[in-house]
């Protein structure tokens, strides 16, 4: 059995992944109290926003972060959770279907 990975370690991993897309560009959102349930990553990949939260194996968004994703979607970005770089994968194959 794999040990669990840190939510620190996955977000490493899906912005090695996602900035090595041609087109896209990704970074860690600094914590602050202005940023409460903002989403982990925040991006664009070409002139398509990405909002994605990252979260450990077993835990799961609160509230305030799902209602985060639902605005960031309801204004076309690509969203959703990530527990690992495929998740992101989807993510972006998801958005760019839309």
């Amino acid at each position: 059995m794999m040990p669990k990975r840190s939510e620190k370690s996955i977000t490493k991993g899906i912005l090695k992944y996602l900035n090595s897309i041609p087109g896209c560009y990704a970074k860690k959102r600094l914590a602050g109290p202005t940023r409460k349930g903002e989403p982990d990553i925040t991006g664009c990949y070409r002139g398509k926003r990405l909002e994605i939260e990252v979260k450990a194996l077993g835990n799961t968004c609160t509230p305030l972060q799902k209602e985060r994703l639902r605005i960031w979607e309801s204004f076309g970005a690509m969203t959703g959770v990530a527990y690992n770089e495929d998740d992101a994968k989807e993510i972006m194959n998801k958005g760019l279907a839309l």
